[in-house]
């Protein structure tokens, strides 16, 4: 076998093992999606909430499709299909591209908050769970899944800013006093929720700040450690996460892996994805090419 051949098949092995990776991944933000899905059938029978609890379960629908199409589209070899969509204009089915962030985040906090399975580790360390604090902290909790600024049924920039300042008001204070959230500038900027440009900075950022809650370790509780901003880098916009991180973690790459691939490609689809570790620092920058926005 020759030279030449032999490299077009590495590359394919690569490609087709880059596919299988982001498949994996795109699979779990689909079960979580799914399992927020569940929790919210169960709660049908409430006929006061049954209303808002259908609008919800439209939602997940529309942002399911939404990600199935852009999973489509990615691996499409028609290049046409790949237009974005970002907008500097409010239209008819337009949200800011803050708000998709934040609906990441509230899903992510959601999880969290639940509590089940790989986060519940996680969840003792924001909580500082004990025998003595524990039914105070189950009730603060109780209270954040019956307010309606936290409960999400039609992804509005409405919603999404109701539910940002409920995040930073008193009764949230406990969890988001470990939070920086900067990023305005994200408010001048504009997707369709039925597009597949709002599924590439949903599927990222939902990766992102679910690995920022798994991994990130909080080294000093009265200082912020979990930092969300945006910033203009010449005429294109740089959105950075970053955290503290647990080195002495093994598992922390390996779980990820295949997650970041998957945000790295759709990074680079919008404008360019750089991660870096140092000074136990996790930073990732997403870039949004100027040149992309209508």
């Amino acid at each position: 076998m020759n030279r030449d051949l032999k490299e077009e098949i590495k590359k394919e092995r690569k490609k087709n093992q880059v596919k299988s990776d982001i498949f994996q991944a795109v699979s779990h933000t689909l079960n979580n999606l799914i399992s927020v899905e569940n929790s919210i059938i169960k709660r049908l029978p409430d006929i006061k909430n049954l209303e808002t609890n259908i609008r919800k379960l439209e939602l997940f629908q529309l942002i399911m499709s939404s990600i199935l199409n852009s999973i489509q589209v990615v691996f499409s070899n028609n290049k046409e299909l790949h237009n974005i969509n970002i907008y500097k204009r409010k239209r008819n089915n337009n949200i800011r591209v803050s708000s998709a962030i934040l609906f990441a985040l509230n899903l992510n906090i959601n999880h969290l908050l639940k509590g089940i399975g790989k986060w519940e580790g996680i969840y003792n360390l924001f909580f500082d769970i004990t025998e003595e604090n524990e039914d105070l902290i189950d009730d603060k909790i109780e209270d954040i899944f019956k307010n309606e600024f936290f409960n999400i049924s039609e992804l509005t920039d409405m919603e999404m800013n109701n539910f940002k300042d409920y995040f930073f008001s008193s009764d949230m204070e406990f969890l988001s006093r470990y939070f920086t959230i900067d990023f305005e500038l994200l408010d001048t900027l504009y997707v369709e929720k039925e597009d597949y440009s709002f599924a590439l900075f949903f599927i990222i950022f939902q990766e992102l700040i679910k690995n920022m809650f798994k991994y990130g370790t909080i080294v000093d509780k009265e200082n912020q450690k979990f930092n969300i901003f945006s910033k203009k880098d010449g005429d294109d916009y740089l959105i950075v996460i970053e955290n503290h991180f647990n080195k002495d973690s093994s598992s922390i790459m390996r779980n990820t892996l295949q997650g970041f691939k998957m945000v790295k490609m759709f990074s680079e689809i919008l404008g360019g994805f750089s991660k870096t570790e140092e000074n136990d620092i996790f930073r990732v920058e997403i870039t949004i090419n100027n040149n992309l926005i209508k």
